[in-house]
């Protein structure tokens, strides 16, 4: 999935996007893709964050660009690497009916 938050739409005071500001590199792992606020974000761990370092269930601020055949994505501060993706959550009625 490649796509790419609309200018108009980024409400981000200052973004120069198209790498052409240095951001901080993160890799973030077992995440996916959440709704907050009306944006796109992403929920996950992340590892090496200039200012948490390592923590999980983190969520970011709005992702202006994804591309996950790259493996990135990029929000108002930071370029994220895009590790292994979150299983999909099994439903309760699902469980209930295997019996659990």
């Amino acid at each position: 999935m490649k796509w790419r938050w609309r200018a108009q739409d980024r409400g981000a005071k200052g973004y120069c996007g198209g790498g052409k500001t240095m951001k901080p590199t993160v890799r973030i792992e077992n995440w996916r893709l959440i709704k907050l606020r009306g944006k796109p974000r992403l929920y996950g761990d992340v590892c090496g964050h200039p200012r948490t370092g390592h923590e999980k269930g983190v969520v970011t601020s709005h992702i202006l660009e994804i591309d996950e055949g790259l493996s990135k994505a990029e929000t108002r501060n930071t370029i994220y690497l895009l590790g292994a993706k979150a299983q999909p959550r099994a439903s309760r009625s699902s469980s209930l009916s295997k019996g659990f």
